[in-house]
């Protein structure tokens, strides 16, 4: 029995995967605070969307649009993080 693997699908899901996971963690930190940000957390929201953008390995069209999406996403849930 001989098994193939995809490592081209593989990477691009396990990329996607990883997007998702980063943007349920800023959900979970900045969800509840979404009226009431205070200075520090408008900083740590800032370097955490930083850091989903710089973290990003591949340029495939798929996980570039995966991104896009869910950063839109994020602008319209969190405007002040995009102001």
């Amino acid at each position: 029995m001989e098994v193939k693997i995809d490592y081209d699908y593989e990477i691009i899901q396990d990329e996607k995967l990883r997007i998702k996971w980063i943007i349920e963690e800023f959900d979970m930190q900045f969800g509840d605070k979404n009226d009431s940000m205070t200075e520090e957390d408008i900083i740590r929201g800032l370097e955490f969307l930083d850091y989903i953008i710089s973290s990003v390995e591949t340029e495939n069209p798929e996980v570039i649009t995966f991104l896009r999406y869910n950063l839109e996403r994020l602008e319209k849930h969190y405007p002040i993080f995009f102001d």
